[in-house]
């Protein structure tokens, strides 16, 4: 089943744990994936391994909104079909989304 066929996912910090196991299934289900991380290098190796005929990693920072901005338009090439949120900010209060 291809579920995730002519979609795309936009997956921040997913250059590990559950963020890059979402990018995966994603791509084997047939979708397009943006794959966001801090760090670039884990977001460029993981959109050249999952082999989807539409991957493109991005390092994004998403405090910053010129990046979430620049990753959502690079997501709007398809039809965003989900949008997953695997990054927090830790600050004196703990963890923030």
């Amino acid at each position: 089943m291809r579920r995730f066929e002519g979609k795309v996912a936009l997956v921040t910090a997913a250059g590990q744990g559950i963020g890059q196991a979402v990018v995966r299934r994603v791509a084997a289900e047939g979708g397009a994936v943006v794959v966001t991380d801090l760090r670039e290098d884990a977001a460029a190796t993981l959109a050249e391994e999952v082999g989807a005929e539409y991957a493109l990693g991005l390092k994004v920072d998403v405090t910053s909104r010129a990046d979430v901005d620049a990753a959502v338009a690079a997501a709007k090439a398809g039809q965003i079909a989900m949008s997953q949120n695997y990054a927090a900010r830790y600050g004196p209060l703990g963890v923030r989304f």
